[in-house]
Order: C-alpha cells, then structure tokens, then sequence
C-alpha cells in the first residue's frame, strides 16, 4: 500500500466523524421557517402606525406525542403564553387588554411528535434470515412454498408500514415547515439533512397570527405564520421552551425563504436559505 493511500484510508474515518458531528450539531439547534404574506410586511415597513401592533393569543391544538414525557405536562399553556409575550415585544408585538381593539390574534398550536420505527425496527429484523430463509428452510423443499407465502405476507406489511411512514413524514415536514424536503431543487445534502431532523422526536411550536379585525368579521385571514423546534432527545420539554421562544423571536412577523437554524448562543445564523427578497413593485 502507498504512502498516500495509507494517509487516505486513516483520514477516511476521521472526516466521516468531523461530518457526522457537524449533521449532528445543526441537528441540535433550533430550526425555524417564517412566513408572512408581502402586503403585512411591506405595510408594516412603510407605515409607523403598524410598527407597533397588539394581539391576543389563544391555544391551538396540543401534540403530546407517542412517547412518555413528564416534562411536557410541567409546562401550562399560559406558562408558555408568557415566556412569549416577553419575545413578543422584541418585534414591537404587545398583548391587548381592551377586547374591543387588537390587531392580531395569534393562535398556538405545540408539542412534540412521534417517533415512527419503520417495519424492520419494528419486527427487530436484522437480516434475510428473519424473514425465514435460514439454510435450514433452504434445505428442505416440503417448508419453501409455506415460508415463500410468508414471506410475502411479510413483504406486503412492511410495505404498508413504510408508506404509512413516508405519509407521516410528509405531514411532519408541512409541521415543522421542513416542506423543503420535497423541493426539487434541494441539494442531497439538504434533503439528508431534513430527514435526519424529521426521523427523531421534535418539540415544537407553531404561531398563527390572523388580522383580528377581519377575525371579528368571519374572515380568517393568516398575516404570518412561524414554526419552530428541536431535537427533543434527552432534553426535557420545561427546560427547552425557553430557548426555542428565543431563538424564533427574531423572526417573528418575518418573511424568510427557506429553513433557518441557529442557536440562542450563535452570534450568526446557520441558514438553508436566503432572506426573502420583497418587490414592491413598479410605480
């Protein structure tokens, strides 16, 4: 073997550690798509008057997910109501006591999702042997046809299985605002890197801001919108809300393209994607 190859072949596994840290690092942040329609945003931008807006806020739907967590139940909608009214008002954003007047009204959905094993996981499937093609079955023709009509059934299982998966996926993905996995454009890297995020257990939070006058009228009319979360392994729910409020804050009431993920530490953003550029158009 070659000096160079030698070289080679230690430093293979070396960058595939530096890799797998670097996924798992962006993994462990907080990732956050905003949403804002262009005329709230130019408005807002252009008239002094609508620089400073109140709300109301109101709970939306709880996820508690599919595994144990204590922690989830520490935490009271209003607990978590307040830690958002304090990063509320770092986007000019301020609660409204007057029920006739307000703005917005701001709709909270939160939780954490599922994990969902695939088949093999499922039926601790580790090789073809499980599936009942053992040497044993092989060399006796009377047990072929039986396991071969097993096996099938098996097979159209875990087929149904994953499809239920690949359909969770993609209702996860439109959660959490990770939409960009089904983008065309997306590089190998983004979509491994979306899926890693949507395989584990997530806790997240969702912020539906509405025009409340139209909303007194009967019209849903949705201003911005801003979905955010975090790996949830091994890290309790009452301890995380806190940076997860933080972090979104900056992009609360934002239009912004793509996923961005950063941490309340980072002093710069990591992003996916680029700000979004807003035309106002020719005069």
């Amino acid at each position: 073997m070659t000096t160079l190859l030698k070289m080679l072949v230690r430093l293979i596994p070396v960058v595939i550690f530096l890799f797998a840290g670097a996924l798992h690092a962006k993994s462990d942040r907080v990732a956050v798509k905003a949403f804002a329609i262009d005329e709230y945003t130019i408005d807002r931008a252009r008239d002094e008057s609508k620089k400073v807006q109140t709300y109301f806020i109101t709970e939306g739907k709880y996820y508690p997910g599919n595994t144990d967590r204590p922690s989830m139940e520490k935490v009271g909608f209003m607990e978590i109501a307040q830690d958002l009214a304090f990063n509320l008002k770092r986007q000019n954003f301020f609660s409204e006591t007057n029920q006739d007047k307000g703005d917005l009204l701001i709709l909270v959905h939160y939780g954490v999702t599922d994990y969902d094993p695939d088949y093999m996981e499922q039926r601790n499937i580790d090789s073809i042997d499980d599936f009942g093609f053992g040497d044993a079955i092989n060399d006796n023709p009377l047990l072929v046809s039986a396991v071969r009509e097993e096996f099938q059934a098996q097979l159209f299982d875990m087929q149904t299985t994953n499809e239920a998966n690949a359909r969770e996926l993609g209702v996860k993905a439109q959660l959490l605002g990770m939409d960009g996995l089904f983008n065309p454009m997306a590089t190998d890297m983004e979509i491994h890197q979306l899926r890693e995020m949507l395989e584990d257990e997530r806790y997240f939070v969702v912020l539906n801001a509405f025009d409340l006058p139209l909303f007194r009228q009967g019209e849903k009319k949705m201003l911005w919108s801003t979905r955010y979360s975090i790996r949830a392994g091994g890290k309790p729910f009452d301890q995380v809300i806190a940076e997860l409020n933080v972090v979104a804050a900056e992009y609360f009431g934002k239009n912004m393209k793509g996923l961005n993920l950063k941490r309340s530490s980072d002093e710069s953003n990591v992003k996916l994607g680029d700000v979004e550029v807003i035309e106002s158009g020719t005069n």
